[in-house]
């Protein structure tokens, strides 16, 4: 099995050889290689000829002269076989370092060379992320009674409202009517994104709400003097008036 195999990789390689630089024959047909026109092209070698007295010999030496005609069959299969998967493989690409070679490079070529180079792009984060995001970069702008706009600054259902805007996001305009929108989120559950509401702060029901982040942090309009911060959901003062949370992005 050895020689076997041996003799199909020799024989790989003479074909791959042949097809790739054809060799022209030795002078024994009726004109003598001297005797060819200038112009005329060398005759490549057809693979049988290269391939036959390879396969003799490998009969010869194995002792195989009296094997049966469906071991030979079998034999002929297998270098076949090579031989056609040699023919088949395309040739190996110029390198690619090489810009000036560009109009050498086949269509291919230059598709996989361009494949090899091209930086995948990141994959975007979910969009609460990004909500989230956006929301923790308008810390530290004031704090404004009705505002809705980082030019003028926020209170707190203007922060969420206008943050949400920037996502294609209608909500109500106050704290209240937030709290209807999207659906319902655990405490347990709490993603980057979610709106987070209070109750009993500067007046009775809901009143407070802000969007959280990760962490147990939220970023909210706290009130004058104070302005937009990140503050901890378990904060002293915002755990026990905590009353739940809202989803309104897309997942």
């Amino acid at each position: 099995m050895l020689e076997r195999a041996i003799m199909i990789y020799l024989a790989l390689a003479t074909v791959a050889t042949a097809a790739i630089f054809p060799l022209p024959l030795r002078a024994s047909g009726t004109m003598a290689r001297e005797q060819r026109l200038p112009s005329e092209p060398p005759t490549p070698a057809p693979p049988d000829q290269v391939i036959a007295p390879l396969v003799a010999a490998e009969l010869s030496d194995d002792g195989c002269a009296t094997c049966d005609e469906a071991a030979l069959g079998r034999l002929w299969v297998e270098v076949a076989g090579a031989m056609e998967s040699a023919l088949n493989r395309p040739l190996a690409s110029p390198s690619l370092a090489d810009d000036d070679d560009d109009e050498a490079l086949g269509a291919g070529d230059l598709v996989g060379r361009d494949l090899l180079l091209a930086k995948p792009n990141p994959p975007r984060p979910p969009k609460g992320e990004q909500l989230a995001d956006v929301a923790a970069e308008l810390a530290g702008l004031p704090y404004s009674w009705g505002g809705i706009s980082p030019a003028t600054g926020f209170d707190c259902s203007g922060l969420v409202y206008y943050v949400h805007g920037q996502f294609g996001i209608k909500l109500g305009r106050d704290a209240s009517a937030q709290y209807y929108s999207g659906q319902e989120v655990q405490k347990s559950d709490l993603r980057p994104g979610d709106i987070v509401f209070f109750s009993e702060t500067y007046t009775s029901g809901i009143s407070h709400n802000g969007i959280y982040l990760e962490g147990g942090r939220f970023v909210h309009a706290v009130q004058p003097g104070s302005g937009v911060k990140i503050t901890s959901i378990g904060d002293d003062y915002w755990d026990p008036r905590y009353v739940g949370a809202r989803r309104v992005f897309a997942a």
